[in-house]
């Protein structure tokens, strides 16, 4: 049920009547909570029918500090508790009789007041129990030193107390759009803060995985307002198939695998391969639903025939069969509450949790929660407007991606010089014949249940049916090695959006993790732990990420010292520039990428098994879980993929040579003359560039990382 948090920061004035009741009508919400309204007890009636017209008000507080208003065709009001710093009551919907408690919170600006404030949200939260709760409005305090810029740092102990009240009532902050902040000085020399915030407990979330907040715009007040809606689930369309943990603990399960895989196909040994996943995923789709069954379904039944044998056997104490029947129809339960704790586990992605810590209220929130954060409810377009419409984000998904990870580049890239190559011998690691045990190793250090790719399957099956899959998965390893081609349909890939910020809505912030099948997975890494034999050798050491031996804190640690001897007195003369490379991994010219590997005098072979894996790969978008498009690529490395990132520190050497060049011939001038002769440091896709302060220095370096990205 929808509701507005306002702090509204006084309500006497004629003009702030009218911009509030417009605000109000726009955002029409059947419960409005507003705060610091400043309108003395005897005019508060008359100014809330002003601005709300046939809505009831709670005030019960003096001064006009707490307002809750409400609609009374549509929901009642239970006044319940309140202090000088928060009202609480119970809310009850008129047409469905569903109740959840409603806190409505205006916190001191003492600090030591908010104390008593967190004490006492402490002694509500022990007598909800497992209702809902929802708790909104200034809390005058925030949770993290990000949700203040400007003036004075944030206390960290006032923010510690405040998150152990948060932590203590196992609250947790709703899903939010809009801006970051909700609290401005509406000053030159701004300050902002998230005061205002609203937080739920995990019943809440279970009931409502499709609520969200979102921070609209201040108005005459210094303080936005906050906007809980509680939608329908958004059509996501078809989920691909998953394999799931929990039908191992079936007794038949592994003769249903073993049964069919036993599948005759003709073919490569890739294809079989791929036929057999695809044969076996229909026979467990067939088997889930005939056989193993909905999980709740089937543990309500095995509770059901517990307590009518334990009854039969209390009614009958000394019968055998009653007793033995009660011990198979406990054993049964015990059996379907592991099988719902495992299936609820993989579906809440909660891996830190051990096998047998059974808490299913924990892995649905978990679940309901992770949903509702991953949920993507509206986009901006190409044109800068915002859409809600599911067919249309799909749309602009599916062609934000294709232009993306297809870009016509002109002219071409020829004979790129490398300042270090391999010689013959280093070629002997890379060009070995691919062992059994090395398929065995890329597949066992996987991650078990990471999320899958296309296929549906994810290492945990390969790991669990080696015995069963094991000759099959390896001929189809072993022929890419051989023949240097790869099938398309193993190469195929899921893109999962992550949001690089809160409150993402543009695609411009998110990244895009590609979801490989885990046969790729093993072929590529093979391929990336080959390359980390000699990547040492070929790689500076200003790059420090993602090669072996190297740590990217000793970088971190550099960097913080060159930049402190910036700004000592000594310095003079002296600038650092910090860049960011922008859909880096998305932009890289194949085409590039080759030729820098000849450069570096790979072996043509290996060369070519590279090159088959980025360029016989294609796309489908995830939107809510749902697969969109289906497209190629010209450009761009796999984030996901394990020989990426390898990939890109050799790109990126190239453009260290460059820089190199570039200061030893005295086109820019250095930082720092000393044993360590640093130019710049490289951070994965981020670059730390140090020089002279001259303007033709930044001139000449302009124009290198034009050229060079």
């Amino acid at each position: 049920m929808d509701c507005l948090f306002w702090n509204i920061r006084g309500i006497n004035s004629r003009e702030k009547h009218l911009d509030v009741n417009n605000f109000l009508a726009k955002h029409r919400s059947p419960i409005v909570c507003l705060v610091e309204t400043k309108v003395a007890s005897e005019n508060a009636s008359l100014i809330s029918r002003r601005i709300l017209p046939h809505y009831r008000l709670l005030n019960p507080i003096h001064g006009g500090r707490i307002w809750i208003l409400w609609q009374p065709t549509l929901v009642n009001i239970e006044p319940l508790f309140s202090s000088d710093q928060f009202v609480h009551c119970k809310v009850t919907s008129n047409s469905s009789q569903l109740s959840y408690f409603l806190t409505t919170v205006y916190a001191s600006n003492n600090a030591s007041a908010r104390t008593i404030l967190w004490s006492n949200l402490r002694t509500l939260a022990q007598s909800i129990d497992n209702d809902q709760w929802i708790i909104g409005g200034d809390f005058n305090e925030v949770r993290f030193s990000h949700e203040k810029i400007g003036g004075r740092g944030a206390y960290t102990r006032r923010m510690a107390r405040f998150n152990e009240c948060i932590s203590d009532c196992h609250l947790q902050d709703l899903k939010a759009l809009g801006s970051h902040f909700s609290w401005s000085n509406q000053q030159q020399f701004r300050i902002a803060c998230k005061l205002d915030r609203i937080l739920v407990n995990l019943t809440w979330l279970v009931s409502n995985a499709n609520s969200f907040v979102q921070y609209l715009a201040q108005g005459l007040s210094d303080h936005t307002a906050l906007k809980v809606s509680v939608q329908p689930s958004i059509p996501s369309g078809p989920r691909p198939f998953k394999y799931f943990q929990a039908w191992e603990s079936h007794s038949q399960f592994s003769a249903v695998i073993s049964r069919a895989w036993q599948q005759q196909f003709c073919g490569s040994p890739m294809y079989i391969l791929v036929k057999k996943l695809q044969h076996l995923k229909i026979v467990l789709k067939d088997w889930n639903k005939e056989v193993f069954g909905p999980v709740q379904y089937c543990l309500q039944n095995s509770r059901q025939r517990l307590e009518l044998a334990q009854l039969a056997s209390l009614n009958d104490p000394s019968n055998l069969i009653f007793i033995n029947e009660e011990s198979a129809a406990k054993e049964e339960y015990l059996s379907m509450l592991r099988r719902e704790e495992s299936f609820l586990r993989q579906k809440s992605r909660q891996t830190w949790l051990m096998e047998g810590d059974r808490n299913s209220k924990f892995f649905y929130a978990s679940i309901k929660a992770r949903i509702a954060k991953n949920t993507l409810r509206k986009v901006q377009l190409h044109d800068g407007t915002i859409s809600e419409d599911p067919p249309t984000i799909k749309s602009h998904a599916i062609n934000y991606y294709r232009n993306l990870l297809n870009v016509e580049y002109q002219g071409t890239i020829q004979n790129v010089e490398a300042a270090r190559t391999l010689s013959p011998s280093d070629w002997l690691p890379l060009c070995a014949e691919v062992s059994v045990s090395e398929i065995e190793h890329a597949v066992f250090s996987m991650k078990a249940l990471s999320s899958p790719g296309p296929d549906g399957f994810p290492a945990r099956f390969f790991q669990m049916f080696w015995h069963v899959v094991k000759m099959d998965f390896i001929n189809a390893v072993s022929s890419f090695f051989q023949s240097g081609y790869l099938l398309k349909q193993i190469n195929h890939s899921f893109i999962s959006l992550i949001p690089k910020t809160k409150n993402a809505e543009s695609f411009d912030n998110f990244r895009p993790i590609s979801l490989c099948n885990v046969v790729y997975k093993t072929i590529t890494k093979i391929l990336a732990e080959r390359l980390q034999v000699v990547l040492p050798k070929l790689i500076s050491l200003n790059q420090s990420a993602f090669v072996r031996g190297r740590s990217i804190v000793h970088s971190t640690l550099l960097a913080h010292e060159l930049v402190r001897y910036l700004h000592s007195p000594s310095s003079k003369g002296r600038s650092c520039l910090k860049v960011d490379l922008r859909k880096a991994f998305d932009s890289v010219r194949w085409d590039f990428l080759s030729e820098v590997l000849k450069g570096m005098n790979f072996p043509p072979n290996w060369i070519h098994l590279v090159l088959q894996c980025i360029q016989t790969a294609s796309y489908s978008v995830l939107i809510n879980g749902s697969p969109s498009g289906f497209f190629g690529s010209n450009c761009g490395l796999r984030q996901g993929d394990p020989l990426s990132p390898l990939l890109f520190v050799i790109v990126m050497q190239a453009l260290t040579n460059k820089i190199d060049n570039a200061f030893e011939s005295g086109k820019i001038g250095r930082y720092i003359n000393s044993e360590l002769n640093i130019t710049h440091l490289s951070f994965a896709d981020d670059l730390i560039i140090f020089m002279d302060n001259e303007v033709s220095s930044a001139q000449e370096l302009k124009i290198y990382l034009e050229n060079s990205l």
